[in-house]
């Protein structure tokens, strides 16, 4: 979903009972999705930051 925005994301939120995500982007648009259960979430997120972690570990400080 996030990386469907031509512009930089601005924000990212869940709704009120935490079964939808509401993101909103620099080009002025705003999505709406089904959430997926923390498990799936969490599992992305680590998948997506792993390069990042990889590449600048001697930059980030314990």
């Amino acid at each position: 979903m996030l990386n469907s925005y031509s512009g930089v994301v601005s924000s990212v939120n869940f709704n009120h009972d935490g079964n939808r995500i509401v993101s909103t982007s620099a080009d002025k648009t705003v999505k709406l999705c089904k959430a997926e259960n923390i498990d799936e979430l969490l599992n992305r997120a680590c998948e997506w930051l792993r390069p990042y972690l990889t590449n600048n570990s001697k930059n980030i400080s314990n």
